[in-house]
This record gives C-alpha cells, structure tokens and sequence, in this order.
C-alpha cells in the first residue's frame, strides 16, 4: 500500500472514530442498490443515482472503510468494494467530475488490487503443497511451519502408503494415534518419551527421529519425489526396511516394476493385495489377538438407476480394529446409520478414509457394483430411509 492511500485510510478510520457508528449497518440505499445491481437492472440504478446525488459520496466511504476490516473474509471485501467502485463510477457519469470521489475511486482500485494479491499469495501458500498432498495417503505436516522455519528446517512429508505396505492400519490406530489429522501431539518431547512417531522411530525398528530429521523433512525439497511420483518410488528402499521390520515387499512382481494404479492415478491396493505383492505387519506385539468381522452388508442405493454397495466387513477388519469405526463413525447396528453421498463427501462415514487414504468416493462403480435386481446370498441388508419412509 502506497503512502497516499495509507494516509487517507487512516483519515477515513479517524473519521469514523468520531462519527461512531453512523456506518454500522448496510443502509436502505446500499441494500437497495446491491439488489438492483445483482439483479442487472441498470436503468432502475441510473435513477437512483441520479436521485441520491448527495449520500452517495458518504455511502461510498462507509463501504470503503467497511472493506478495510481485517476480519473481512476476501470475497465479501471484493463484492464490498465492486459495489462501491460501481457506485463511484455511477456518479461520475450523471454528477460530473468530484473531487472527493475521485479519490474514493483510487482508493478502491489500489484496495482491491492489494487484496487480490494477498489473496494470490494465500493460494499460491496452500497449492505449494497441493502435489504431494495429492498422492493418497500424503500429509503435509505444516502445523508448526513458523518453528521448523526458524530452524531452517522444511516441513515433515509423511507418507500413509509406505507405511502401509509395511505396516496394517491397525498397527498404528488407534493405540499410537488417533485417526483424526491434528488432533495428536507430534512433537519431539513426545518421540523422546516413545510415543508418536517415537513408538517406532528408536533407531532400532526405524531411523531416529532426533537424529535423521532429513528422512522427515522433506517436503517441497527434489529429494521426496519418490515419496509422490509413481515413477520415482525407490522399491528396493522399500524392501529393505520391509525387511529391517518383519514384512514383506516384492517389487519383483510389479509389472514392469511398477506400482498398480486405478483410472484416477492412486495406488491400486485391491490389486496389490489380490497380488500378494505384500505382506504387512499386523502389530508390533506377538501378543495381540486378530480380531476379524467376516460379514457383509447391502446398502440400498436411493437412486433408482444407480447400482447398490455390497460393503465386505472382512476387508476392513482385516486392516483395522472394529473399535476405529464403532462406534465413534458408524453406529453398531445395520440400517441405523443415514448414510447420503453429501455426508462422505464432507468427510463423514466412508469418508473418514476414502479420498484420503483409500480410494475416492468420486469412483463410484468400485462400490455401487450390485444390480438392483441382485441380492447376494447370506448378506445384511441396510435398507434407505427413502424406500423405509
């Protein structure tokens, strides 16, 4: 922001100091134009310009300072300030040249040029890592970004699918941690008491984590391609340390050594485990009892046209224990939970898993794979609420 429009704002934020709360609230004006213009009726706001000669530099200057909020969510300033450079410009046309709104036009130009640029920045910050969050099972960890910086330290990329080939899910949840993204103390003190990362992270089953920060923090650096790219997955590290742990990785039975992918590009680990291109390890303890659900339940589509789900309990319960799911996800009883495509989507249900280490609820014909006409023989049936009601 220039020295012209810095001074002038803080005229404008003086001024609304003294006048306290003259511009609180949207005026009868503003919400009459703001209807008129969302609405396109051009004509209808030439006359009330015309009409409104003498409030319309004062309504201009509310919504400029209204704009200068910093609470101000990015979008609500940018409709904010167009509608208060189509109110300047309006003037200009039917009332002649104005001092005082010509000013008021620059300042609006320079405001939204100034937001839009921060906003660019604010998105360009998140995309930066859009890459290789995108590789399923991916995570960033960037909760202590301005600590890892001071450090000079990139932030941590974790990769759920390496993890997975050598470890099932129920290894790690929901004994070391728990399957929600931030809610778990990573934190250095927390590895050095052996808990976290810190549980296998010893320097014994795995690297250390106060020694070997470069294997973690990685993230944006060239040298975690192969922790995203297909193409650049190092198998031959991947079976070593399947080796150092106790499971198994053959790399040799990839076609043309490379990973099975799905039409969306993620790994394709129905295939993998059709394969037995793997065997990971069911816990850290040879004490523990595998606890296994092998039922399966129909869900009725509520559509008429799309196809029903046949969900495979043993699948899921051979990777992670039933308490993951029951009953903090799903309720422990068939037809009691009110599943729509609008919940997963927003994370719920299937969707506390699917789009962000298993396979996208986007790839609809992987799960709604059963004819309306077909019933599999010794299945429970989860019938819609539609068709109950």
């Amino acid at each position: 922001m220039n020295i012209f429009l810095s001074r002038f704002l803080l005229s404008l934020i003086f001024l609304i100091a003294l006048c306290g709360n003259l511009f609180a609230e949207s005026s009868p004006f503003r919400e009459n134009f703001t209807a008129k213009y969302k609405a396109l009726k051009f004509e209808e706001l030439a006359l009330l310009v015309k009409k409104n000669k003498d409030i319309l530099p004062s309504e201009i200057l509310a919504m400029i300072i209204e704009a200068d909020s910093p609470e101000m969510a990015f979008e609500d300033k940018i409709n904010l300030l167009d509608i208060a450079n189509t109110m300047a410009y309006m003037f200009t046309n039917w009332h002649g040249s104005n001092k005082e709104v010509e000013k008021y036009l620059k300042v609006i130009v320079q405001m939204i040029s100034k937001e839009v640029a921060k906003e660019n920045a604010r998105v360009a910050k998140l995309m930066k890592w859009k890459k290789q969050e995108a590789f399923l099972g991916n995570f960033v960890m960037k909760k202590n970004m301005k600590a890892m910086q001071k450090k000079g330290l990139a932030p941590v990329l974790y990769p759920h699918w390496t993890h997975r080939i050598w470890f099932e899910c129920k290894v790690c949840h929901e004994d070391i941690f728990t399957m929600k993204r931030w809610s778990n103390n990573l934190s250095h003190n927390a590895f050095k008491e052996g808990k976290t990362c810190g549980t296998c992270h010893d320097g014994k089953l795995a690297f250390h984590t106060e020694k070997d920060c470069i294997n973690c923090h990685v993230a944006g650096k060239a040298e975690s391609a192969h922790l995203y790219k297909t193409d650049a997955v190092n198998h031959d590290k991947i079976k070593k340390v399947a080796e150092k742990v106790g499971s198994k990785w053959y790399p040799e039975k990839l076609k043309d050594g490379k990973l099975p992918l799905d039409k969306f590009g993620f790994i394709n680990w129905a295939e993998l485990v059709k394969g037995k291109y793997f065997t990971p390890l069911p816990s850290l303890s040879n004490e523990v009892k595998e606890e296994t659900r092998d039922n399966k339940i129909l869900f009725e589509s509520r559509s008429r046209v799309v196809k029903n789900v046949l969900f495979d309990h043993g699948i899921h319960s051979d990777l992670i224990k039933c308490s993951v799911c029951h009953p903090a996800i799903f309720i422990d009883k068939v037809g009691a939970n009110n599943m729509k495509m609008t919940f997963l989507a927003a994370g719920q249900f299937c969707g506390r898993c699917h789009g962000k280490v298993s396979f996208p609820i986007k790839d609809c014909k992987r799960c709604h794979n059963v004819a309306k006409t077909e019933t599999p023989e010794g299945v429970l049936i989860h019938e819609n609420k539609a068709k109950q009601g």
